[in-house]
C-alpha cells in the first residue's frame, strides 16, 4: 500500500483555483503588514494593518525556532 499522497500537482497557477496558494499568499501578505509595522521607515508610503499583523502573530507556535522573533528566515543572497 502506498503511504504517499499528492495534494495538488506543481504546476504555476492563479492563486483563485489552490486553496494552498491562497493561505500561503494570506500568510506572506499578513508577514508583510508584521514587518511594515516594525520597520515604518523602510516602507514610507505604505500603511500597514495591525489586524494583519495581528493575525500573523498568531502563527507564532508553527514558526522556525533559533531564526529571530519574526518568523522570518532572512537568506543571504
Amino acid at each position: 500500500m502506498y503511504t504517499r499522497r499528492v495534494l495538488e500537482d506543481p504546476v504555476m497557477q492563479d492563486s483563485r483555483y489552490s486553496q494552498f496558494i491562497q493561505a500561503a499568499d494570506m500568510v506572506g501578505y499578513a508577514a508583510f503588514h508584521h514587518l511594515m509595522l516594525g520597520r515604518p521607515e523602510v516602507w514610507p508610503k505604505q500603511k500597514p494593518l495591525g489586524p494583519m499583523s495581528k493575525a500573523y502573530r498568531r502563527l507564532a507556535g508553527h514558526w522556525l525556532p533559533g531564526h529571530g522573533t519574526d518568523g522570518i528566515v532572512w537568506v543571504d543572497g
